[in-house]
């Protein structure tokens, strides 16, 4: 590992400044902006929840019904054995 750190550390922490840089950079250009960035992102965020819980709403009793039928089969089964011997 100390060897890896060695090899790689200088270009690692290159790579890292360039990218502080380049995100400072971009949020100061942007920073005029922020209520507008803000407003999307929530939008987005809550579009993304609303269709989500909308997908979990249609799935959720489908797979209820397979977790079920599942759940039985595995009951029936051991029981069966139990029984059998």
């Amino acid at each position: 590992m100390k060897n890896l750190i060695a090899r790689f550390g200088k270009k690692v922490a290159f790579g890292v400044t360039t990218a502080m840089t380049v995100v400072g950079g971009s949020v100061m250009a942007f920073a005029a902006e922020t209520a507008d960035i803000n407003d999307a992102l929530v939008t987005g965020i809550t579009a993304i929840q609303s269709q989500a819980m909308d997908a979990i709403g249609a799935v959720a009793p489908v797979a209820i019904g397979i977790t079920g039928a599942i759940l039985g089969v595995k009951i029936g089964i051991r029981a069966f054995r139990s029984i059998v011997g």
